[in-house]
């Protein structure tokens, strides 16, 4: 018979798992200029790669990852479909990064919005210049498609 101290740390750790797998983050809305989806896919395997890193972290289901363009259409999917995760890039066609986000949140939806930023310059002078607290997160794209897989693990 194990010790109850034992028993407890492991119902801790079972419950804290329960929780964090009701946070699963299974669909996923990407927001970029063609230019930009050209820099994530590298040589056109990004969902290759994502469904491949899950396999090799023995989780069972790589999140569905849909691209638009326009902040519009973004907004409209938003509105339509229940996303876990919206991604912008700062380089958006029809409105800035930071007025999709905003109007997200206007719009009452819940769904976290990350923006993945390309270098420390911009971050810093979009930082400076503008109230960038609308973002759940804002993270530096440094060419590794793993920065995807972090963003979701840190969510």
């Amino acid at each position: 018979m194990t010790s109850p101290s034992v028993d407890s740390g492991f119902d801790i750790r079972l419950q804290t798992f329960q929780r964090l797998m009701q946070h699963q983050i299974r669909d996923v809305l990407l927001v970029s200029s063609l230019y930009d989806l050209y820099l994530f896919e590298e040589d056109g395997r990004l969902y290759d790669l994502i469904r491949n890193e899950y396999q090799g972290l023995s989780l069972s289901h790589a999140p569905e990852i849909m691209r638009v363009s326009s902040a519009w259409e973004a907004l409209q999917l938003a509105r339509e479909k229940s996303f876990d995760l919206i991604i912008t890039t700062l380089h958006v066609e029809d409105m800035s990064s930071i007025s999709l986000a905003k109007k997200i949140r206007e719009a009452g939806l819940k769904v976290p919005v990350v923006l993945l930023n390309y270098d420390n310059q911009e971050y810093l002078e979009l930082s400076t210049y503008h109230d960038t607290s609308v973002f759940d997160g804002i993270f530096i794209w440094q060419g590794d498609f793993r920065i995807i897989i972090a963003i979701i693990k840190h969510l």
